[in-house]
């Protein structure tokens, strides 16, 4: 065996030497790949004075270090710390190669290992989607696959040039990265999903443009695994691969990205561990040792002239063949410059300087290569090294300007494959009735929840091993929905698990029986689309490449048409889906669900509103709230506080339902009444009159419509209804104390004086429903159905006071009246059917105890005056409730999610989600001042900013003159600023346990978290 090992090692060294002098004959006819480049890699324009300061002063075993690069961890202790020095200090090495660890612990690694070399270390790492390939709390980037889809190559650019500036951060100045191996078999258990896929000018561009993002943020990059490690079914970790194609075949294909990079003056090149017969016949000896591939192939035909790494040599396929050390020595004749991560080092390093002794290594050529690894060096700053800053790590690493870059990614890579009769995106979303089946996953998960942010979508969990056996169950309940969107979960990348793919799972999909729309999302690789037999019972088939939450997240928004698909499938799958294969989809303009940074505001300023509302909770403001802040139609701050009660049993979350209060007014009333305008049977310079019957004493019936809207006819703020159903027990005593006066936003003052020994009027409730009792005031307690009339009479019998600014309920009486008149409905049908139902606004509507459970709506006041019990998912309002909780000035429920729907719509000028509800000239018209002159700052419905800074206003001071919204009574708060695109939710109740809690208001609570908002604009 000793013998083999010698002889084999002679016949290699005679061919490096042949190789220096002679034409081999194994590439006489190898296409030639055109002129030489003009530029060099850039890293040749360094600072030479330092460059030959170094080499100059460099022992011949200093400068044979510098050709090792050794690997280290910082997850390994101390030990493993002190053998890493030891190797620095012994032999001089020119570099490390990082691998598993944490980023604080790794950059003080470098700090250490820097301090004790003579010669500043290179440090490399391979980091191909990132730094989280190898540590921990850093972001991982998309999978060269997926980037494969992405048509906008500039976004790849971006990315390298992100990865490069998180590498230097910590100190790292190569990384062994991209590989532009085009991956055309699919059974290639190494490259895979690492490849930007099989077409040869789409890997070309994207590996430069990754490569040219690195470089032009101060890394080096190493384009691999060369001559093309792509077309193989052998992991060159285990074992050395075969590449059976002629030079010919080589030049047009695998070798085309390599000299694509080489043209634009790529930095460096890994070479692979393969065996090429057409390039060097040699038996047993891999591509990355080889001189007819390295020194005549890449060197002298291709012109290179950057750094040349090796793949590990410690890997089997160039080991295995080989003693120790010798396969270092192998790979330094053959041409590489770098011999990362050797076997033997020692050993390696005494071969080479025997080489050199005996005249068959030149000091020429160790110079030549020393000086070229110490250009590089220079180029990345290691001739000023500065000890890396440990402070502020993790926060540089994970800004969230990176996490923007990576959302665009992932948004730009999703591939619509199918879409018969265009059911992506989801369109009419009153007309769908949708269950949502994932296999692979027995819990909710990303991909569901932000399904629900759209609509409302059921979803079933099953495991992918026995949803076979689940077949006929699911297949009933599916028969009550119109659409199922099939997810493919729990998958893996690689095809010798047949990509985590289950049989279970494809005979269930086998034997499916579902006559909707039938929709398919796979989170995998897409090779895996191979394992489908009966792909095309799919109407519509959605590839994602990966699973992870955010690629969940953003599919999910790509299905109901938040953002556009335009990727494109980087590998052919089949007949029906080839190399290439993707159709564009435009946005609707559905809400997105993103970052602050998507859309011009700042995180670490919107974190603020943390401390705003845990203070006012703390101080009792409030038991708990949601809030939600959009631009441009991006959701980037969604959440909810505290709990429902002080009591702190349950806590709030974003699916809460809250009591909208006033806010009704504008979620209800204002998109009837604009709507039925915008069909011309609605005016708002015409008196009630003109809409309603009065008798012709009544003082209410020449009021113009308009003036109430704004607030200036002349109507009381409000009246208290409920009073007339209630009596003193002793009928001596009065009702309230004669100090008792109306007061708004307050229905009782706390100064005034309530009788509580009280009862209810003989025969105005009962306990039960009846025609007769009608009206739900609240939980076992119904009106007398008669009492809807006199509550109008009441209004009308009203005095009018002076024309002048002052809030009033009672004008939105009328208007419930005028919109059920004209359009002969409900005003809840009229608004459900014309906007709830179409923009998916689940929760926005009355009477939310129809509709969901009691557990999910929070409770507002202990009523111990009125309806003597705790009101959960009954209107607080007393006037709302005594019309049996649908009125035009209260009634509304809604999570802040659903009423931005309604609110985004407003914004967008009367549009959402691809259909126009309003036109936009109304809602100017309505979001406008109406009186300019008089000092009421109102439109007609809306409420507008304060401009005499001398008074209170109703929202932050730097909101903008055409901002509009409305507050609520139980502490409620939109606010859509047209200006700067923007979208404030606020949803509370601070009335619980009693309405007299001001503190919310006092504190500012709702007006400081806006401030915040316009606080973190970007400039």
């Amino acid at each position: 065996m000793r013998k083999k090992y010698i002889i084999q090692t002679f016949v290699l060294l005679v061919l490096f030497i042949l190789s220096l002098n002679f034409s081999s004959p194994h590439l006489q006819d190898f296409p030639s790949s055109g002129e030489p480049r003009i530029e060099t890699p850039a890293f040749y324009r360094a600072d030479t004075v330092w460059v030959d300061s170094v080499l100059q002063s460099m022992s011949l075993e200093e400068k044979i270090g510098q050709f090792f690069m050794i690997p280290a961890y910082s997850d390994k202790g101390e030990l493993h710390k002190k053998e890493v020095e030891a190797l620095i200090r012994k032999y001089k090495v020119g570099g490390i190669i990082f691998f598993t660890g944490g980023p604080v612990r790794q950059a003080m690694l470098t700090n250490h290992f820097q301090s004790v070399s003579k010669t500043p270390l290179l440090i490399a790492m391979d980091a191909e989607n990132g730094l989280a390939m190898r540590l921990d709390s850093t972001i991982a980037y998309p999978q060269q696959m997926m980037l494969g889809a992405i048509p906008d190559n500039s976004l790849i650019y971006q990315t390298g040039f992100d990865i490069a500036r998180q590498l230097k951060r910590i100190g790292v100045n190569l990384n062994m990265a991209p590989s532009v191996d085009i991956n055309n078999n699919p059974l290639n258990p190494v490259i895979n999903y690492r490849s930007f896929g099989e077409d040869r000018v789409n890997v070309a561009r994207k590996g430069l443009m990754f490569a040219q993002g690195m470089e032009d943020a101060g890394v080096l990059c190493a384009l691999k695994h060369f001559p093309g490690h792509g077309d193989t079914n052998t992991d060159s970790h285990v074992a050395l691969p075969v590449i059976h194609h002629s030079k010919e075949r080589l030049d047009s294909l695998e070798l085309y990205p390599f000299k694509f990079g080489i043209d634009h003056g790529v930095s460096g090149i890994m070479t692979g561990h393969l065996s090429v017969p057409s390039l060097d016949s040699s038996e047993n000896l891999a591509s990355s040792i080889s001189p007819l591939v390295v020194n005549k192939l890449l060197k002298d035909s291709l012109h290179f002239k950057g750094l040349i790494i090796t793949d590990a040599l410690g890997m089997q396929g160039v080991s295995s063949y080989f003693k120790s050390g010798e396969v270092e020595l192998l790979a330094f004749l053959a041409g590489n410059d770098i011999l990362l991560m050797p076997k033997d080092m020692p050993k390696a390093v005494n071969l080479i300087k025997r080489e050199f002794r005996k005249g068959n290594i030149t000091e020429e050529e160790i110079n030549s290569r020393c000086r070229k690894i110490l250009l590089a060096k220079a180029w990345v700053g290691l001739n000023n090294f500065k000890e890396i800053r440990t402070d502020s790590i993790y926060e540089d690493l994970n800004n969230p300007f990176y996490e923007l870059e990576k959302r665009k990614l992932i948004r730009n890579s999703i591939s619509l494959l199918k879409n018969s009769g265009r059911v992506i995106p989801f369109f009419n979303l009153e007309n769908y009735k949708i269950a949502s089946l994932a296999i692979g996953t027995g819990q909710s998960d990303a991909f569901s929840r932000q399904l629900g942010n759209y609509t409302s979508v059921d979803t079933f969990f099953v495991n992918k091993n026995l949803v076979y056996q689940l077949r006929d169950s699911l297949n009933k309940k599916f028969a009550r929905y119109n659409t199922l969107i099939i997810s493919i979960q729990n998958t893996t990348q690689w095809p010798g698990s047949r990509y985590g793919i289950t049989e279970s799972t494809l005979g269930f999909l086998k034997e499916l029986d579902f006559n909707g729309n039938l929709v398919l999302t796979v989170f995998g690789n897409p090779y895996s689309l191979k394992r489908f037999e009966n792909i095309n019972k799919f109407d519509a088939i959605v590839l994602s490449y990966e699973e992870n939450s955010l690629v969940k997240e953003l599919t999910a928004q790509a299905l109901f048409g938040a953002s556009e698909i335009q990727g494109k499938i980087p590998v052919g799958v089949s007949e029906d889906f080839p190399l290439g294969s993707g159709l564009n989809l435009s946005s609707i303009n559905r809400l997105n669900y993103g970052i602050p940074e998507e859309v011009g505001l700042r995180s670490e300023i919107l974190t603020s509103i943390d401390t705003i509302v845990d203070e006012a909770i703390r101080e009792k403001a409030m038991p708990g709230c949601q809030v939600l802040i959009a631009r441009k139609g991006e959701v980037v701050f969604h959440k909810a506080y505290g709990f429902h009660t002080y009591q702190a049993k349950k806590k709030c979350s974003e699916k809460d339902i809250f009591d909208l209060a006033s806010i009704t007014k504008i979620s209800a009333t204002l998109p009837s009444l604009m709507r039925l305008e915008d069909l011309g049977i609605f005016d708002t310079e015409k008196p009630l009159s003109a809409y309603l019957e009065f008798d012709d004493s009544c003082n209410k019936k020449d009021l113009v419509i308009r003036d109430i809207l704004a607030h200036q006819s002349g109507l009381p703020a409000w009246i208290p209804f409920y009073y007339k159903t209630l009596e003193p027990l002793d009928t001596s005593e009065s009702l309230i104390s004669t100090n008792f006066s109306f007061t708004y936003p307050l229905k009782i003052g706390p100064s005034a004086y309530v009788n509580r020994n009280i009862k209810y009027k003989d025969h105005v409730y009962e306990s039960s429903y009846s025609d007769s009792f009608a009206l739900k005031v609240a939980a076992n307690m119904y009106l007398r159905t008669d009492y809807r009339d006199s509550i109008y009479q009441w209004i009308d019998e009203s005095a009018l006071l002076t024309k002048e600014y002052r809030y009033s309920d009672l004008g939105y009486y009328y208007f419930k009246k005028i919109i059920e008149n004209l359009t002969d409905t409900s005003l809840y049908s009229y608004n459900y059917y014309n906007f709830y139902a179409k923009l998916g606004a689940e929760t926005l509507g009355y009477l939310p105890l129809n509709r969901f459970p009691v557990g999910r709506i929070v409770p507002t006041e202990n009523d111990v005056f009125f309806r003597h019990q705790l009101l959960q998912a009954y209107v607080h309002d007393p006037g709302a409730a005594m019309l049996g909780g649908v009125a035009g000035h209260a009634g509304l429920f809604s999570n802040a999610n659903d009423l931005a729907k309604l609110m985004q719509m407003y914004l967008n000028k009367g549009i959402y989600g691809g259909r126009r509800y309003l036109s936009s000239e109304l809602i100017e018209k309505y979001t406008e001042r109406v009186f300019t002159d008089n000092g009421n700052r109102r439109a007609m419905g809306f409420d507008k900013p304060e401009t005499d800074t001398t008074k209170a206003s109703p929202a932050s001071r730097l909101v903008s003159a055409n901002s509009f919204g409305h507050t609520g009574f139980t502490g409620t708060m939109v606010w859509i600023d047209p200006d700067y695109e923007l979208v404030y939710i606020f949803l509370s109740n601070r009335i619980h346990p009693n309405q007299y809690n001001l503190k919310l208001i006092n504190m500012d609570v709702r007006t400081r978290i806006q401030d915040v908002i316009y606080e973190s604009l970007i400039p």
